[in-house]
């Protein structure tokens, strides 16, 4: 017996979307004025703000960021924004996943 999905937290995920980009805009700027010890501090603590931003982004190339396709894929765009400077947004990530899923696993149950 297969239990029902969850459902997806919506409002938390569109306030941490919002959050983590103004957080992100907001440390750029700081670090970009401070000496070097805070800089690099700022960059430590943007690495880890960062990896918050990936997840999020994982989950809308997953269409599990919001119910809603078109509000998915825009948040999607815009956490991908953040990641052009790595050559990887969202467009990349959602191309990359669906070139690879369908050669994960051979069986679609095999972690469940």
């Amino acid at each position: 017996m297969k239990l029902a999905a969850p459902p997806i937290p919506q409002r938390t995920n569109l306030a941490l979307a919002g959050l983590v980009l103004v957080t992100a805009l907001a440390m750029l700027w700081l670090g970009s004025r401070l000496p070097l010890p805070g800089m690099l501090a700022i960059g430590f603590l943007f690495s880890y703000l960062l990896l918050t931003n990936y997840a999020l982004l994982h989950e809308a190339t997953h269409d599990m960021l919001h119910s809603n396709r078109r509000i998915n894929w825009l948040v999607g765009m815009v956490l991908g924004w953040q990641f052009i400077l790595f050559e990887h947004g969202f467009t990349r990530q959602v191309i990359a996943r669906l070139a690879t899923l369908p050669r994960v696993r051979a069986q679609p149950d095999v972690l469940a």
